[in-house]
């Protein structure tokens, strides 16, 4: 990915550890405001606090959360951002 995000929001899950946690701190280094959203709370505050973002309980295998997440996705803007 290039360039500076400016403005935008991310909701990343499964972001309290490895990849997501890597992808998150990708994404505020370039200026997004980051949502972490794991099921492990301790992890997930800790990695919204070093980034300056929030943290967010969702279990992906819980279909009324999967509910919730969709309802808050589609009430943002929507850019996509993928790597090569």
């Amino acid at each position: 990915m290039s360039g500076e995000l400016t403005g935008p929001r991310a909701l990343v899950t499964g972001a309290s550890t490895g990849i997501g946690e890597a992808c998150a701190r990708v994404l505020a280094d370039r200026g997004a405001t980051v949502t972490v959203a794991d099921i492990d709370d301790v992890g997930a505050k800790q990695v919204a606090s070093d980034l300056g973002g929030r943290a967010w309980h969702v279990d992906l295998c819980d279909t009324a959360e999967l509910d919730s997440l969709e309802l808050t996705s589609t009430s943002w803007s929507t850019t996509r951002v993928s790597s090569p």
